[in-house]
Parts: C-alpha cells; structure tokens; sequence
C-alpha cells in the first residue's frame, strides 16, 4: 500500500479484503451444522466484521510498514476463524479444514486478480487492465462481485467433506492450518511491501503463493481421502465383525435344529400307526425342510447353502451346487462365510425380480483348478445393471452410502488372499467369479 494513503482508501481496501475473506468462509461453511441462534450468530458475525473493517482501515492508515500488514492480516484470518467457529458446531477438525479452503481460495483470487491487474497497467487498479466505470466507490462494488464469482467457480469442484475428527487428523490440520496462515501472511506482506520497487521480485511471490495454495489445496483433498478410506475400512471391518457374529448365531441356531429334528424324528416313528398316513407325511415333509443338508465336506459351505436354502425355497427359487468343501479348506471361517454368504444373498435378491418363475434359478461352483480356488456364482435377472463413472456396479437400494457393501466387502476378502472378484453379464445371466490362490499353509476351516 503506497505511503500517505488517506482514510478512506484504506478503509475501503480493508472492507474489499475482510468480504472477501468472509464470502470464502461462507462459501466453506456451506453443509456444516449450525449452532443454535444462527440467525443471530450471523448478524453478531456482520457486526464484528463491520468493527474490524473501520479498526484496520484506521490502523493501516496511521502506520504503512510492513510488520503493520502482517499483524492486520493475521488479525483478519484469526477473527474469520472465530467466527467460523462462533457459527458452526462442527469438531474442530472440520472447521479448520473449512478455513483452509476458504484462506487458499481467497488468497488464489487476489493473486489471479493481481497479476492481470499488473499485467494491465497498475497493481493499485481496483478494476482489470485500469478500466474504471468513473466512480470509485462502484469500481469497489464491481470488484468485490467479480472476486465472488470468480472464489466461487473455484470452490465448485472442491466442495467440502468429512474428514476423521481422530487425535492423529487434528494434530495434522492444526498443523497445515497454522503454517498457511503464517506463509500467507509474511509473503503476501513482504510482495505488498517491494511490488513499486521490483517487478519480478512481486510476480515470484505471486507464483510462489499461488503454487503453495494450490498444494495446500491438494494436501486437504487428501486429507479427505485418507478420512474416506478410514471410514470405509471402519465400515467394512464392522461388516465382517457383524457377519461373523451372524455366522457364530447361525451356526449354534443349526446345531440346535438339528437336535430337535433328530428327536422329532423318533417321535414320528414312535407315530406311526396311530396316525393317518396324509398326516405322517405332512410331517416329514416338514421336517424335511429343515434336516436337508448340503454335503459338501465343509461346515462354512454347508451351513451357508443350507442358509441360503430357506430363504430360496420362501421365494421359490431353486438353488443348485456343485461344490468341493475341500477347494476352500485353506480359508478362515468368517472369510469364507463372509464370500459365500454375500454372493448367494445378492444372488437371491436379483433372482426375486425375475417374472419368469422358470428362470428363479442360482447356480453355485467351488472348485479348485490346480493352485487357483475358484467361486462361481450364476443366477437371472431383470436385465437391469447401473454401472457408475468407474464402471464398477452401483447399488440398487435408496440408500447408496448403507447399502451395496457386498461387492466391496467381498473385494476386500479376496484381497487378503491375493485373489480377485470379477463380474459380467451374458444376456440377462449375471455371473460372479472369485479368484483366489490356494494357501496350503492356512488352518483348516
């Protein structure tokens, strides 16, 4: 800022950059939880905002060196974070990581608006290029538009998420948060203070803040990604924390059962002859139903089929298996539960949507060829499938962030044998194939 400037540009100055800075802030506020009394908050916020307009306008009026700048600045990001923090009710972590979008954003725009300004004629130009509509007050107000815009195409393809409020992301936020702020103030200060007296030296510093924004920015991205992945790992080991608590259940519900078709079966014996021969029938035929089991030399498989089995014969679809109990004795229980149980369960659910009640079929292979264990599972289905932009599967439930898991939650087994999941459709037969390396030296299922 030149020497001598008067009170009143200097207030105007201080207006720009605090609306700015706020609109940036605003911008990244957008999805965060309100405290209570928000209206309120907002007007105490613009009341403030007001205040320490007219106190730095004064202040940098009065005293124009350099450490003069830094201390305005640095004000100015600390009060926009307590209001951040005054409005929102989100953890901590979240806000910061809002603030330094909004403070990269912010400054990006000054900088931008910056070198075209330098480019064009003055860097002291409040419009582009030195172009003025004659008055200087509506020269601000053009400006300050025109950075809104220009913040706000910025934020679109950088819009905010969650990241993990854990000890480990706060210490790493707090961290990033402080050296930007610390950065942005002494080299926009020191640019502010040698941009009369050294073209270059002013556009270095300008290409130097606008490639630290940009990597700031790319650093918080990840921040959400690392945020994303914790949250589907937490996710996904719940799920196979919740499946193994389902298989331990189900399997003492079998144990159970087949105790009380066993003594149901002498009891019927003990029948027979003092009953109708229509009613002795109805009665092993039930029975039946719930004593008919899978042999295939394996508990897991045999109890998931004889699961799955229930389920199928309430739907009326058939369920045929050719399987080598031995192929998957490598596997732990609740992984080989977890793939099982998952393919057959999506099987069943496409397979209740057919309208031909001769295609409600499902066909399960597990077979070993060679070293490789291979899990084939077929069924019909409407001929509907939804791929997303990756071209992986995309859920048919409502609710895609609770639901749609079991293809993930299956990749993610396979992965800790060093298999794979595969997936294709021939006409309106949907195919599931499982890869996975037999492992010789795993216990026995």
């Amino acid at each position: 800022m030149p020497p001598g400037i008067g009170l009143h540009w200097s207030i105007m100055i201080n207006m720009l950059s605090n609306l700015e800075g706020l609109f940036a802030c605003v911008l990244f506020s957008y999805g965060g939880k309100l405290r209570s009394h928000w209206i309120a908050r907002v007007v105490i916020s613009l009341l403030v905002t007001t205040g320490f307009i007219f106190l730095f306008g004064w202040f940098r009026s009065e005293i124009t060196n350099i450490w003069s700048g830094m201390a305005v600045t640095l004000m100015m990001n600390a009060y926009q974070l307590g209001l951040m923090f005054f409005c929102l009710k989100d953890r901590p972590s979240h806000i910061l990581v809002r603030f330094v979008g909004a403070l990269c954003v912010h400054q990006i725009s000054e900088q931008v608006f910056g070198f075209l300004n330098q480019f064009g004629g003055s860097i002291n130009n409040v419009l582009i290029g030195g172009w003025t509509t004659g008055n200087l007050d509506f020269d601000f107000v053009l400006r300050l538009f025109a950075r809104f815009a220009f913040m706000f195409l910025i934020f679109l393809p950088i819009r905010n998420s969650e990241v993990q409020d854990d000890a480990v992301m706060r210490r790493r936020v707090i961290t990033i948060t402080s050296v930007c702020a610390l950065f942005i103030v002494v080299v926009t200060r020191v640019e502010t203070e040698y941009r009369e007296q050294s073209f270059i030296l002013s556009n270095l510093l300008r290409i130097t803040m606008l490639l630290f924004c940009l990597l700031i920015l790319f650093i918080r991205s990840r921040f959400f990604d690392i945020s994303r992945q914790q949250r589907e790992n937490l996710v996904m080991s719940n799920i196979i924390e919740n499946q193994r608590v389902q298989y331990d259940n189900f399997r003492d519900s079998v144990n159970y059962i087949n105790s009380v078709c066993h003594d149901l079966k002498k009891r019927i014996k003990a029948l027979q002859g003092k009953i109708s021969e229509e009613e002795l029938s109805d009665m092993k035929n039930a029975l039946a139903l719930y004593n008919s089991r899978f042999k295939t030399g394996n508990e897991v498989l045999d109890m998931v089929l004889y699961q799955c089995r229930i389920v199928c014969d309430k739907h009326h679809i058939r369920l045929t298996c050719m399987a080598d109990g031995q192929a998957v004795a490598f596997m732990e229980k609740n992984d080989l539960y977890t793939l099982l149980m998952n393919a057959l369960s999506n099987a069943i659910e496409a397979s209740q949507k057919v309208e031909d009640a001769g295609k409600r079929l499902i066909s399960l292979t597990v077979r070993r060829q060679n070293a490789l264990l291979e899990i084939q599972c077929a069924n019909y289905f409407d001929g509907k499938v939804e791929r997303n932009g990756e071209g992986a599967l995309e859920t048919t439930k409502a609710d895609g962030r609770l639901h749609g898991l079991g293809m993930r939650s299956m990749r993610y087994v396979a992965g800790e044998y060093e298999g794979v999941v595969d997936e294709k459709t021939e006409g309106d037969i949907f195919i599931l194939s499982i890869y996975i390396p037999v492992q010789n030296d795993k216990p026995a299922a």
